[in-house]
């Protein structure tokens, strides 16, 4: 959930900095966002008609111009993120986190299950700070932050 947040906060401060706004927007402003914004497809998604492959890759194009994948194999800061997971070489980053940390969360808040073991959640709270640095980073690509 921390993840998911985060992509949509990332999203919304994103539009409050191409448009000036450093308060608040207006109901009208916040209307639009929200239309921009997909309520679905989950962090990552198989490409559909129009293009559109989940969170992931709508925040990453918006931030970066880039795909989650594209992003990430062409940062080295973000390279070393990915170090941390030996079992994601060779393997699109974005469709590693959605097996190994979004396919995680489903089975527990759909289909119940919670009989994880403390390796599987040390796991999990890993990939989702990953996926949180993966994001600064491309936050601070895009605002020329070093």
């Amino acid at each position: 959930m921390a993840v998911e947040t985060f992509l949509t906060r990332m999203f919304l401060r994103l539009k409050h900095m191409d448009a000036k706004i450093f308060n608040l927007p207006s109901p009208a402003q916040e209307e639009e966002w929200k239309r921009d914004f997909p309520r679905s497809g989950g962090f990552s998604r198989k490409p559909q008609r129009n293009g559109y492959t989940g969170t992931a890759d709508f925040v990453s194009k918006s931030v970066t111009g880039m795909t989650f994948d594209e992003f990430v194999t062409s940062n080295d800061a973000v390279a070393r993120v990915m170090d941390k997971f030996p079992d994601a070489a060779n393997r699109s980053a974005k469709q590693y986190f959605q097996d190994e940390l979004f396919e995680r969360r489903n089975r527990i808040a759909h289909w119940g299950y919670v009989n994880s073991n403390q390796m599987e959640a040390q796991l999990c709270l890993d990939l989702a700070v990953a996926i949180v640095t993966i994001l600064k980073e491309m936050d601070r690509s895009k605002y020329g932050i070093l």
